[in-house]
């Protein structure tokens, strides 16, 4: 994808992939990814000397608990060679499904990152 520019009016490219693998253990659905990421060569190093590429890595996992709860977690890793705001992210928490309360198009998220 072509994102046009970065912060440092830099034009640049974005590639990304993901392999996913959807399961029912004890017939409770889940979905678990894993998704890679990269840039072309476009962005400032640490100290804004020299432009380089971000590569990143996402595990995600969605997990139905029960008929009404699920549980969720993402963890990222980006590569500290370019000029970023992270190095890493934890997320976690709890969706509770409508059918809790009879409203089957309800759904509410509650996580932590």
């Amino acid at each position: 994808m072509d994102v046009g520019e970065n912060n440092d009016g830099n034009n640049y490219q974005f590639y990304g992939g993901q392999v996913a693998i959807s399961v029912a253990p004890a017939g409770r659905e889940g979905t678990y990814r894993l998704v890679a990421s990269t840039t072309t060569n476009d962005f400032f190093d640490p100290v804004g000397e020299r432009s380089d590429s971000l590569q990143a890595l996402t595990f995600s996992a969605d997990q139905m608990l029960s008929d009404h709860i699920g549980a969720f977690v993402r963890i990222g890793w980006l590569d500290t060679d370019a000029l970023v705001p992270y190095e890493a992210m934890y997320t976690a928490g709890f969706d509770l499904k409508g059918t809790l309360w009879g409203r089957d198009g309800d759904n509410i998220g509650i996580g932590f990152a």
